[in-house]
């Protein structure tokens, strides 16, 4: 029996015993329950972190599903060897971005912004490994199915992402203005593995469009329009980084 019950307790009925134990117990309950939150109130500040992330969700969809020099490279890939075997270039392109953003948040947005003579650089270096990519899309000529070589793979998807220019737009941009200050470990590795599996999935339907396009590609005439249509829209997207326009 409890020592610390009072006195007429302890001289009372049995049945007396019992209810003074019981709620004290049922007290006790009452007192350790009111020292936890409620499941919904533990799930406030959760939902408002997942809440938070869907701008960048949405920001990283726009800019890695729209088309630019990543999504021809995979279009072009696809349409001369298939979806199946391009996507070690999509995996590429898509966690070489991650990577970069990564580098952008521990400090390389900034060392760039302090070193504008690289930032020169790395402009025109870009500029003409585009070029060069466009020349050769252009010339590729009709579908053989004798030469299925694959424009790049993964190590050469993921090394293109540091002369793409939408890259340095993409991971310099989301690095500055998605993540919270100060970010921590944690918060950028969240982020990279978001924007690797939303670039993944977009990504990936280039590489079906290009696939459809695999049996227009035997005729000469199509092929002569897509590939010069795709040189083009390289081109094009070496223009921000000639003219110092690009983001990050």
């Amino acid at each position: 029996m409890d020592e610390n019950l009072p006195l007429y307790c302890l001289i009372g009925t049995r049945e007396t015993v019992r209810a003074v134990t019981a709620d004290r117990a049922g007290a006790q309950v009452r007192d350790a329950f009111t020292c936890f939150p409620s499941v919904a109130e533990r799930s406030l500040p959760m939902n408002a972190e997942i809440l938070a992330l869907v701008p960048f969700i949405l920001f990283a969809a726009v800019m890695t599903g729209t088309p630019g020099p990543n999504n021809a490279m995979v279009t072009v890939s696809a349409a001369r060897i298939g979806a199946r075997r391009t996507m070690p270039l999509v995996l590429g392109i898509t966690m070489g971005t991650a990577l970069m953003f990564v580098a952008m948040a521990f400090g390389l947005h900034a060392l760039l912004a302090r070193l504008p003579v690289l930032d020169g650089v790395l402009r025109v270096l870009a500029a003409g490994v585009l070029v060069w990519i466009a020349w050769k899309i252009l010339n590729a000529g009709p579908l053989d199915a004798s030469d299925e070589r694959p424009l790049l793979g993964y190590v050469g998807g993921a090394a293109f992402q540091w002369v793409n220019p939408k890259a340095w737009a993409i991971t310099g941009s989301a690095a500055t203005i998605y993540l919270p200050v100060p970010a921590g470990a944690l918060d950028i590795g969240v982020h990279a593995l978001l924007l690797c599996a939303v670039g993944t999935c977009l990504v990936s339907l280039w590489a079906l469009l290009g696939a459809a396009l695999r049996g227009p590609l035997s005729r000469p005439s199509f092929a002569r329009v897509f590939n010069t249509s795709m040189a083009l829209l390289l081109v094009v997207s070496t223009l921000p980084v000639l003219l110092g326009t690009h983001a990050g």
